[in-house]
Order: structure tokens, then C-alpha cells, then sequence
């Protein structure tokens, strides 16, 4: 009463989102506009910025007039909610402002509490509620929202474009940076060739449905160069998920090929949210990483990846003894080609052939098989018949790698050992040409453990070196002599008692125990490291 100058719109009672009432004090006569007002129609970078009409359409016809006819709204001493934003309540409890845009609607406090809303107001907690569609699988990979929802957001905290929130549509939309590669695709309410889901070489990308499981082959469905070896996994299901460092190798190099089953973080980085998807190709092997795999924790400290893709002092090319020298200089072959490739003996790349570790050269080929008296004068020879040092299975036993490590390789034949190529060469004498090595099950193969195993059908082994009958006497507990006969004829072998068995085998302390090859009784043992062997150390009773 006695303002003359009455203001053209509303703020003259009910002041606007700044002001208080005109000619008012401040300090006594607060802003008219209650409660959570100010944040619905000035905070327009949380969301706000709407116009009276949204939720009083019956009462006004816009931001500074009363509708036509609906003076009876006004000043009638109720707050009339209707329009297209309008609570029922003043909790607003259920209404589509405060959902998380998918249909869910979340209870906001109520309109006079003063708390202040943010983005997970609505929406969730970005690292435990957001869970629509495939939300938590992009949140977990380290995505933002403005990587997705560019004109909506481009700060993640605050709304760039007011008529793009709220608005019952959910924009999609490209313009950000993800791991400062730029972000792309084709579509505003669903992606088709996106950035993000490219096989990260070729810049190839896949279709993915929102909402859906996502496994490696989604953006990887094959993989390059000597993936095939180290990793033939079926990414739809053997695969499906970032940081997996499982050892799923398995079944024979006869029927397979060469493939293993390595897990990806064997090689690559474990923390998806800092490396995956960043544009880059990273190969970490580094023993020392948490959560290594235990393959890659058997790598030498500073294993590296070189500049032409071959690897440095790690495990999987080394000889199973941490001694790294593989292919005479100190790593693996190039990424992109392969041991056949390269020629040569495949085994000697890794292990030499034979081994020469341990007691890896005392056990080649067979008990004495190039010393054995024949009874006469002289020593035997190498035969395929009569009787012989070596040569005829049935009179003397060969030992090769298969004899002890029978889960990885089950032939016998390796003409490419140094030691047997002297006889097995390929492509000279014939028959006696026997071929490569092979792997008979590759989980027991480059799996970070000596895997030591005796043939599964019982090997008693034969010896050609006998003793002659009266020192014989003294073995007699652990060989049988076949036909009681001494030298002189095919049919003169010894046959071990007792058959090779696994439990022979101490992995902790790398003894043998009761092996007829050693003329060990029970309780003896031999250490595979010994190299004080002497005669006496077999031949305890001669």
C-alpha cells in the first residue's frame, strides 16, 4: 500500500530468484520465493532454469502474467501444482524431474529442506547406483558421462545446455575425449562404429548393444600377429574379462598346433581403468607388478618389450630355469613372426637340446649306451637288430624327455637333439630318421612349474649294461636278469623290478628316490644337482 510504482511482473510479492520483495529490507523480509525455488529456476547449471508455467500452468501463463481466467488460482491461499513438471507433493516424490531418466524415479528431499542436489541426486552414485544399461560397465572402465553425453554435459558436475536435460530424451552425443583419444560414433540415441570399441590396432569397431555383456571378442574378435600362438582363447567365453591372467593352455600340438591359452594381463597392463582403451598398445612384464600373474612374476627383473616387438628376459622363452638366452641373443623371436619361421631346432630356442642343467646330459639316450661290454672283446654297438647297445626297445631302454616329463611329451623321437642327430639326422640312414618333438598337452608346458612325470603305462626299464653273475647278486633286489643269461645273445638284458612312478620324485628337494636306474634300494636318493657323481654312486656293491 502506497508503492506507485508497482513492478510489470511478479517480484512485487513474490520477489524473484535474487531479489527480495521491492521496498523491503532485505535483513527483515526474506526472498518470497520458498524453498527450493531459487535452485529450480535460477541454478540452470545443475538443471534448473525452468519457467513458472512447469509447474503452476493453471495459475500463470507465463514467467510475469496470470492465465486468462484462473484469477480464482490466485491468491486463494493455496499453492496449486500443475503442469508438465508439477509434483503431486511437496516431495515431489515419483515425478520424472528427479528420475534417472530410464524410468526410475528417485524420492528427492523435501521442497524446504535446503539440501542442494547433485548430479547422483537423481541419477545415482556414479560408482555403485548407476546401474541402467551398460552405465556401471563404461563407469568402471573409467568413462565419464560427457564422454557420452557431450551437449548435455561437458564438466561431468554441471549442465551445458539446459534444453538437453530434463527433456525426456536421452542425448547421445560425440564431441569428448576419452584418454585424449576423441571420442566418435554414429547415432544420438544408440552407438555404431565407436571410437571406444575399436580392436585398438586397425581402428576397426564393433557394434555393441547397450545393455548387453560385453566379453573381449565384443571389440576384439580376432586377435593379430603371434596372438595366435600366445593367447587362442575363445574370447566369447574363455575371455570376459579386462585384467585376466589365468593359464587356460591345453591339448596337443598334433591336433591343435602350436597355441596356447596365456591370459591377456600375462603380457598386457592389470588396471583397466588407467590403460584400457587409452589408443595406445601397452605390454607391461615388469615381475614386480601387483597382481601379476605368476607366469609374469617368473620374468627377470627389467623384462622389456623391444622396439622390432621381441621380449626380454621373460619366462615363457626362457629354458624353465630362469637362464633368459634364448635364441643366442637374450630374447624371443619378433612378434610378428614365429620359431618355424626362424628355422632350426624349435626346442634348442628355449631349452638347448638336450638341456644341459642339472643332470639333463647324464640321462640322455640310455644306461650306458655307448659303454657296454659285450662279453668278449670290445663293446656293443648301435643297432636296430641283434644285439645291441641301442636300438632294439625290447633289449635296452632309450631315455629322452618324454621319460621323465610324460604330461608334456609322449614321443620319443627328437632327431634334432645334438646328441641323437649324430645317428637321427634328417634325411640321412633311412630308417632311422624319427623326427621332431611335440607337445602333448600344452597346460603341462610353460605353465611356471617343472612338471616331472613318468610314463602312465609302467616303465620297467631294460639295460643292456650288465654286471657280470657274481657281482650281480648284489642287485639282484631291484633287477631281474631275463633268462638268467650273460652276454651272449640278444635275449642278454637286466629289467628293473619296480616301474617308474611319479612318487619316485621329490619336487621340493629335487630327489629321486628308489630308482632302479640308480640301483637305489628304499630310503635312498639321488639329487638331480649332484655333480659329484662317481661310479661308486650306483655301484655301491661292486
Amino acid at each position: 500500500w502506497g508503492v506507485t510504482a508497482r513492478d510489470a511482473g511478479c517480484a512485487t510479492c513474490h520477489g524473484n530468484a535474487t531479489t527480495t520483495i521491492a521496498g523491503t529490507n532485505p535483513a527483515t523480509t526474506p526472498n518470497m520465493l520458498s524453498g527450493a525455488h531459487k535452485s529450480h529456476i535460477g541454478n540452470a547449471s545443475a538443471g534448473g532454469g525452468f519457467a513458472c508455467t512447469d509447474c503452476h500452468a493453471t495459475t500463470v501463463s507465463s514467467d510475469t502474467a496470470i492465465a486468462a481466467n484462473s484469477y480464482n488460482k490466485h491468491v486463494n491461499k493455496f499453492v496449486d501444482y500443475s503442469g508438465l513438471y508439477a509434483g503431486k507433493n511437496k516431495s515431489c516424490a515419483n515425478i520424472y524431474c528427479h528420475s534417472n531418466g530410464r524410468g526410475t524415479a528417485v524420492n528427492p528431499p523435501t521442497w524446504t529442506s535446503g539440501t542442494t542436489l547433485d548430479c547422483s541426486g537423481c541419477h545415482g552414485s556414479t560408482s555403485a547406483n548407476m546401474t541402467t544399461g551398460s552405465h556401471n560397465a563404461h563407469l568402471v572402465a573409467g568413462a565419464t558421462c560427457q564422454n557420452c553425453h557431450w551437449n548435455t554435459t561437458q564438466a561431468n558436475s554441471t549442465i551445458t545446455t539446459v534444453a538437453q536435460h530434463i527433456n525426456r530424451i536421452v542425448g547421445v552425443n560425440q564431441g569428448s575425449t576419452f584418454k585424449s583419444g576423441a571420442v566418435s560414433f554414429t547415432g544420438t540415441t544408440s552407438c555404431s562404429s565407436i571410437s571406444c570399441h575399436s580392436n585398438g590396432t586397425s581402428g576397426t569397431a564393433t557394434a555393441v548393444t547397450w545393455g548387453g555383456t560385453l566379453k573381449c571378442d565384443g571389440c576384439h574378435p580376432t586377435l593379430s600377429a603371434a596372438h595366435t600362438v600366445h593367447a587362442s582363447l575363445n574370447l566369447a567365453t574363455g575371455v570376459t574379462f579386462y585384467n585376466y591372467t589365468s593359464n587356460k593352455s591345453t591339448g596337443s600340438e598334433s591336433v591343435n598346433g602350436v597355441k596356447y591359452g596365456f591370459g591377456c594381463a600375462t603380457c598386457h597392463p592389470l588396471v583397466e581403468s588407467t590403460y584400457h582403451i587409452d589408443g595406445s598398445v601397452e605390454v607391461q612384464l615388469d615381475p614386480a607388478t601387483a597382481g601379476a600373474s605368476a607366469l609374469r612374476q617368473k620374468n627377470a627383473a627389467g623384462a622389456t618389450i623391444n622396439a622390432d616387438k621381441s621380449c626380454d628376459l621373460v619366462y615363457c622363452h626362457s629354458d624353465g630355469k630362469n637362464t633368459m638366452a634364448v635364441n643366442g641373443n637374450g630374447h624371443a623371436p619378433a612378434w610378428t613372426t614365429t620359431f618355424a619361421a626362424l628355422g632350426g631346432d624349435r626346442c634348442a630356442k628355449c631349452h638347448l637340446n638336450s638341456p644341459q642343467t642339472g643332470a639333463h646330459d647324464a640321462h640322455q639316450v640310455g644306461i650306458h649306451y655307448n659303454n657296454v661290454f659285450n662279453g668278449t672283446s670290445g663293446k656293443l654297438a648301435a643297432a636296430a637288430s641283434g644285439s645291441s647297445s641301442h636300438g632294439v626297445a625290447g633289449q635296452s631302454t632309450t631315455i629322452t624327455c618324454n621319460t621323465c616329463h610324460y604330461k608334456t611329451i609322449t614321443v620319443s623321437a627328437n632327431d634334432q637333439n645334438a646328441r641323437c642327430n649324430t645317428c637321427h639326422t634328417k634325411g640321412v640312414n633311412g630308417a632311422l630318421v624319427k623326427g621332431n618333438a611335440q607337445i602333448a598337452d600344452f597346460s603341462f608346458h610353460v605353465n611356471g612349474k617343472k612338471e616331472i612325470a613318468f610314463p602312465t603305462t609302467p616303465l620297467k626299464v631294460i639295460s643292456k649294461a650288465q654286471l657280470r653273475t657274481g657281482s650281480f647278486s648284489n642287485y639282484s633286489g631291484m633287477w631281474t636278469r631275463n633268462s638268467g643269461i650273460y652276454k651272449n645273445s640278444a635275449n642278454a638284458f637286466d629289467t628293473a623290478k619296480t616301474a617308474l612312478s611319479d612318487s619316485m620324485y621329490n619336487a621340493g628337494t629335487t630327489t629321486c628316490a628308489n630308482i632302479s636306474c640308480h640301483n637305489l634300494r628304499a630310503g635312498q636318493t639321488v639329487v638331480w644337482t649332484d655333480t659329484t657323481v662317481s661310479c661308486n654312486s650306483c655301484h655301491s656293491s661292486l
